[in-house]
């Protein structure tokens, strides 16, 4: 028992290893971690009672304590769509977690370098429905210069990354989705930078290449970046795919 209740002290932890290899090590966060973490343990003997009844996801938190060691653990997240409504449940805790301000801030790039000088492709992507239910949806393609990309990276992006407006990661596609998603999704790639490894011995290439983002309902400054500059102005997902025959409303990707 007092092995899957023992916790590091918040002062202890340097980084906590989220899914995805998302790394967070702000105190704010490693703070939140550790809360959602004790949620997961209080959640026990309910999620192993939902046992294999239920899909679910593998979590597993990386602990990079001070001191130099280490400290793991990983548990198994029933997935129930009733679940959704409960933020004590460890699907929305887990989910929470995923959306401290300094997990959207990395998910969204900040810790990279979007500028013209780095970006090597752009786009901007709109998905719509096209009332013909053999060809389904299309995707309309707005390639973008590296100027543009930096300028919506800067002006757009990271403004709402910082409001926690984009970037937000879901683990169900319930209401609060529907209400947020839009049809549009942004693409930056930039240059991969190839270094010499510490040894001399080979290289490695430094940093995420790629930004996948679906646009959210309350990004307003990408938004608003999107409409003034390409005329595109995001429609809601939800509303798009209940406007078309069900043969029609294939899921779109999903990358917020």
């Amino acid at each position: 028992m007092g092995y899957e209740t023992r916790l590091p002290e918040s002062a202890e932890v340097a980084s906590v290893m989220l899914p995805n290899s998302l790394e967070i090590s702000e105190p704010e966060s490693v703070a939140a971690c550790l809360e959602a973490h004790r949620g997961l343990i209080a959640n026990k003997d309910r999620d192993e009672a939902a046992g294999s009844s239920r899909r679910g996801w593998v979590l597993q938190l990386d602990y990079t304590l001070k001191n130099g060691k280490h400290f793991s653990r990983r548990y198994r997240i029933p997935i129930n769509e009733a679940d959704e409504s409960d933020p004590t449940s460890s699907a929305m805790l887990w989910q929470a977690l995923s959306n401290t301000p300094e997990a959207i801030l990395v998910r969204a790039g900040a810790r990279n370098t979007f500028t013209a000088k780095t970006v090597r492709y752009a786009c901007v992507m709109v998905d719509l429905p096209t009332g013909d239910p053999m060809r389904g949806w299309q995707s309309e393609q707005y390639v973008l210069t590296p100027e543009q990309a930096e300028s919506l990276y800067l002006e757009g992006i990271l403004p709402d990354a910082k409001e926690g407006n984009i970037a937000r990661s879901y683990v169900f596609s319930g209401a609060e989705q529907q209400r947020e998603l839009t049809n549009v999704s942004i693409q930056i790639e930039r240059e991969t930078v190839r270094r010499l490894t510490p040894d001399g011995m080979g290289y490695y290439y430094d940093g995420d290449a790629s930004l996948w983002l679906s646009v959210l309902e309350s990004s307003s400054h990408t938004r608003r970046w999107l409409e003034e500059n390409l005329g595109v102005v995001p429609e809601n997902q939800h509303e798009l795919e209940q406007s078309v025959p069900s043969s029609d409303s294939t899921p779109r990707r999903v990358y917020a």
